[in-house]
């Protein structure tokens, strides 16, 4: 199958500068799109991917949304967030992956990414393995909705304001609501331009920060019930085990966010909130104050993230695992501080 003159251009696994590609074209050129979001998803991706899909329906093209898991509450006020599908049988001519960091964060959709003719790897974390055909990963940016404003920026696309919507939602949920050490001059002028385009900032942050369910109030209330303090008081754990989820009625990805509540503490400098998503699988994620890299931490037990903000899979028995996670936040303390 004919390739775009974008794809004959570049080498295999080269990265990219935002200068060096011509997105419309790409995008015009290609028979078929399929467009990837992370397993587990969270705002930057899901942001990012609905911006990616509505630009390509503006250039003519009928792409498809896929994510492997289901879209969290906090963000079914999303707009189409519907329009995502779990899986599909069709093969792709092009194909996006939004904010992952490797190819294992598609999960069971990693075979429609390996049949693409051309594959595009927009991310914007440290660890990222130039997983793609072609690799646009800019690590120094706050987010990956960051990353796609620079490209649709250079590449003359018109951000309208439903595509500003999902840009700002992406770059406050990656930002920590504009709290971490990725926030700099060229953030805040991005969140202005989205401003000046229409973005309901006020909407946004109402859903995202300002309102919770019944049960995610009841999640949070056990969450802080089980806060338990290490290290001096420097580290806190909250351990959420299958059956805690069960009572309050609530799925594990309505966790996101809690780990905040971790650090939100005079003297605590790392916090970590276990998730038991297995009988013998935890989904960790870590926070930190700044000075403190907890993607040193995630990236021991095989995750990744940020230097505030990380997240990994950690197995054993419940006490084998905390045990695990405290241990290592622990080490990470006693080697910075």
């Amino acid at each position: 199958m004919e390739t775009s003159s974008f794809a004959t251009s570049l080498k295999i696994g080269e990265d990219l500068s935002l200068n060096s590609i011509d997105l419309q074209k790409l995008i015009r050129d290609a028979k078929s799109i399929a467009i990837l979001s992370h397993i587990r998803p969270d705002g930057d991706t899901i942001g990012g991917a609905l911006s990616m899909y509505e630009v390509c329906k503006n250039l003519g093209q009928n792409p498809v949304i896929l994510c492997e898991s289901k879209i969290p509450e906090y963000l079914s006020f999303v707009p189409n967030t519907n329009d995502y599908k779990q899986e599909t049988y069709d093969k792709f001519e092009l194909v996006f992956a939004i904010d992952c960091a490797d190819l294992a964060r598609v999960g069971n959709l990693q075979t429609i990414f390996e049949q693409a003719n051309i594959t595009v790897n927009i991310d914007h974390h440290q660890g990222n393995s130039n997983f793609a055909k072609y690799n646009l990963v800019e690590r120094e940016l706050s987010s990956t909705c960051q990353v796609l404003y620079g490209l649709y920026k250079r590449n003359n696309i018109n951000i309208s304001k439903q595509i500003a919507q999902y840009l700002y939602t992406g770059l406050s949920t990656d930002t920590g609501n504009f709290m971490h050490s990725t926030v700099s001059r060229e953030v805040f002028l991005m969140a202005a331009d989205l401003a000046d385009i229409g973005v309901d900032i006020p909407f946004i942050n109402r859903n995202l920060y300002q309102q919770s369910s019944r049960q995610r109030l009841k999640l949070i209330a056990c969450a802080l019930r089980k806060l338990e303090y290490h290290c001096l008081d420097r580290v806190t754990v909250i351990q959420i085990n299958m059956t805690d989820l069960e009572e309050c009625g609530i799925s594990p990805s309505e966790t996101e966010g809690i780990a905040s509540y971790c650090i939100n503490i005079k003297g605590v400098l790392v916090g970590s909130i276990m998730t038991q998503i297995e009988p013998t699988v935890y989904k960790v994620s870590f926070r930190s104050h700044p000075g403190v890299d907890v993607s040193l931490v995630a990236n021991k037990f095989g995750g990744g993230g940020h230097k505030q903000a990380a997240g990994c899979l950690v197995t054993g028995t419940p006490q084998e695992a905390y045990e695990k996670v405290v241990r290592a936040m622990t080490d990470l303390i006693d080697c910075t501080v």
